[in-house]
C-alpha cells in the first residue's frame, strides 16, 4: 500500500526573430511523499494495523518498513506514552537503522499497543501494532496425595491455571475419555474454570486423571490420582443369640453397622431408627428366629440369622 501526493507544472516558453524561431517547453513536479507498511493484517479494517504474539524471555522485532522522499524520521511510541527515535536505547527497547523495533527479554509488562510514526515535510503517517507476550501456563492446584471419592457421592477434582492467552483446560480420565472443553455429560461435568466434577463416583472410577493446560506459549499439565472409598457392611453391635422375656414386656434388639457407603438395615418386622427392633407387646407367637438383612446400594447383602426370643 502506497500514500501519495504529487503536482506536476508544464511550462512552454516561444520566441521569434527574423532569423530563427524556437520553442522551450520545461516540466516541474512537486517533491512526491509516500509510505509503505512492510507487514499488513490481511483482515483488519485498517490495513496498517497488526496485532504480534511473542514469547516470553525471546527477543520480538517489531517491523515499520518506511519510504519517503525526502527519506522519513521514524519514531516509536510505547504503550505508556514513551517517544523515541532510531540510534536510541531505553533499557530493553532499541530502533535498528531500518527503523524496527527490538525488545530484549519481553515479559507480559510490555504487552500493550506500539505505534510506529514516520515524518517528513510533506506528511505523517503511524501505523499500530498490538503486542501480546505469551506466558506457558502454570497450573496453580497441586493435590497432596490421592483425592478420596465416596462411592454414590459427586467429586470434584480442580485445575486451576494461569497462562498469556488465556490457556485451554482439558481432562483425560483413567479410561482415556477426553473432556476438551467445558461440556456437560452423564457421567461428567467440565466447568469453564477448568474444574471436573465426576457424577455419582464407583470404584470403576478410580485411577489417574490428568489435567492438562495449554495454549500457544505451551503447556503444563498434573495428574490427579483418585482412591474410591466403598466398604462393605460390618455389624459392630450385635443383640445376644437368646432373649428371655415375659409375655407382655417390650423387647429391643439393637443392631449396628458400620460401611461406605451407610448401610441401609432392615428387620423383617417393624424397623426402628439406627437399625434398632423393638417389639411392642410379645406374645408367644413372636417367639422364633428374626432375621436381620443389611444391604449396601451396590447390591452387596448380609443376612444374620438372630435373635432367638423364648418367651414364657
Amino acid at each position: 500500500h502506497r500514500f501519495f501526493i504529487s503536482t506536476v507544472f508544464s511550462y512552454i516558453v516561444k520566441w521569434k526573430s527574423s532569423l530563427h524561431a524556437a520553442e522551450l517547453s520545461s516540466t516541474t513536479e512537486m517533491v512526491p511523499q509516500y509510505y509503505r507498511a512492510s507487514k499488513l493484517c490481511k483482515h483488519g479494517i485498517n490495513p496498517l494495523n497488526e496485532k504480534i504474539i511473542a514469547k516470553q524471555g525471546k527477543t520480538i522485532i517489531l517491523n515499520c518498513s518506511v519510504d519517503g522522499n525526502p527519506p522519513p524520521e521514524i519514531i516509536w511510541i510505547l504503550p505508556n506514552g514513551t517517544r523515541f527515535s532510531s540510534g536510541v536505547r531505553i533499557s530493553r527497547y532499541h530502533i535498528g537503522s531500518n527503523g524496527t523495533l527490538i525488545i530484549y527479554n519481553p515479559f507480559r509488562d510490555d504487552a500493550g499497543k506500539y505505534r510506529c510514526a514516520a515524518r517528513n515535510k510533506v506528511g505523517y503517517i503511524e501505523k499500530l501494532i498490538i503486542l501480546e507476550v505469551g506466558q506457558k501456563p502454570i497450573i496453580l492446584t497441586h493435590s497432596r496425595g490421592p483425592i478420596k471419592s465416596i462411592s454414590g457421592e459427586s467429586l470434584s477434582l480442580h485445575c486451576l491455571a494461569d497462562g498469556s492467552p488465556k490457556p485451554n483446560i482439558i481432562w483425560t480420565v483413567p479410561s482415556g475419555y477426553m473432556l476438551d472443553r467445558p461440556q456437560i455429560t452423564e457421567k461428567y461435568i467440565l466447568l469453564e474454570n477448568g474444574t471436573l466434577v465426576i457424577r455419582e463416583a464407583t470404584i470403576h472410577d478410580r485411577g489417574n486423571y490428568l489435567c492438562k493446560a495449554q495454549n500457544n506459549a505451551g503447556e503444563s499439565s498434573i495428574t490427579v490420582p483418585v482412591m474410591t472409598v466403598a466398604y462393605p457392611p460390618l455389624i459392630t453391635n450385635r443383640p445376644p443369640q437368646s432373649i428371655r422375656t415375659m409375655a407382655g414386656a417390650a423387647v429391643q434388639l439393637n443392631c449396628i453397622a458400620l460401611g461406605i457407603p451407610k448401610p441401609e438395615i432392615t428387620w423383617d418386622e417393624l424397623l426402628h431408627p439406627q437399625g434398632t427392633l423393638i417389639i411392642q407387646n410379645p406374645k408367644s407367637s413372636d417367639s422364633g428366629m428374626y432375621k436381620k438383612r443389611k444391604r449396601k446400594s451396590y447390591g452387596i447383602t448380609l443376612k444374620v440369622h438372630e435373635p432367638i426370643v423364648n418367651l414364657f
